[in-house]
């Protein structure tokens, strides 16, 4: 892998400076001292668990790959020792060249300069997936049908309704490992079910994954406020379970999926060529 990187400055919108260069591997020392910076929650947000020290070890191995296998850029201002990074970006790619691990990471000194451009991206990029595969499968509507002005202005109800449901959320849940622990207890409680059963389970339908997601959220978050306990484990088991029973439920009740789907869906598992595809020819 090459990388080539020109070292540039950078004004943030608060008016101060950064110079953004490429990682290098005498820059572990000032790395730690950054990571020394961090905060508990923004150690968990970054190596999403409870880390109180930097593998060493790893770190350098890690520098010493670059740019074979990764590549890194740091954010640095001037310091009395030299210099002291407040922020970076790092991929590392593993034995397969094709998958890499990606970290961002601020001091907290430094945030508010950019982070909420990406929270936008992201609110927008969630809205628009939720109005049309969810709500449009749902209404039985075409996501096609509607001027674009029509879209423009869906788009706009639905990244509004979303913004205000996330800060309720963040007003009643301030601390950031309780709101992972309720995203990850939605995600198991109300998505593992339909998503095993309709890789393993070829009588399960869309109105019974449905169902059971909605199901199994709802199961899941009511179990958190009557036990009065967000880390407790019987939300999740309770999600589970009823998910679990509505899923089958809703799919045996419900007309089975069309055989030419489940055609399509078992020449896509095992890679096969549509049956309409020209065989590829070269030519000189």
């Amino acid at each position: 892998m090459e990388a080539a990187f020109t070292d540039f400055d950078a004004t943030l919108r608060d008016g101060r400076g950064v110079r953004v260069r490429a990682m290098s591997g005498s820059d572990d020392a000032e790395i730690l001292q950054a990571f020394d910076h961090l905060s508990v929650d923004a150690r968990y947000m970054r190596f999403m668990r409870v880390v109180r020290e930097v593998d060493q070890d790893r770190l350098r191995k890690t520098l010493a790959s670059f740019p074979e296998h990764g590549f890194g850029i740091v954010a640095t201002v001037p310091a009395a020792d030299g210099f002291d990074i407040v922020g970076s970006a790092i991929l590392v790619i593993g034995n397969d060249p094709s998958i890499c691990e990606f970290a961002i990471t601020i001091l907290p000194e430094y945030g508010g300069a950019g982070l909420g451009r990406t929270l936008l991206s992201a609110l927008i990029a969630t809205a628009t997936v939720f109005s049309q595969d969810i709500v449009a499968q749902l209404m039985k509507r075409d996501i096609e049908a509607g001027s674009e002005h029509d879209h423009v202005r869906n788009n706009r109800l639905y990244v509004a309704g979303f913004g205000i449901v996330m800060v309720v959320i963040a007003c009643i849940l301030q601390d950031v490992v309780a709101a992972l622990t309720v995203a990850y207890d939605i995600l198991v409680g109300g998505l593992l079910v339909p998503i095993l059963g309709g890789l393993v389970w070829r009588r399960g339908t869309n109105v019974g994954a449905v169902a059971a997601m909605a199901v199994g959220t709802v199961a899941t978050l009511a179990t958190m406020v009557v036990v009065g306990d967000i880390f407790a484990n019987e939300p999740i088991y309770v999600g589970l379970a009823s998910g679990l029973v509505v899923y089958v439920v809703g799919s045996l009740a419900t007309k089975p999926t069309a055989p030419e789907i489940l055609a399509e869906w078992d020449r896509r598992s095992r890679g096969a060529a549509a049956p309409d595809a020209e065989p590829a020819t070269e030519t000189a």
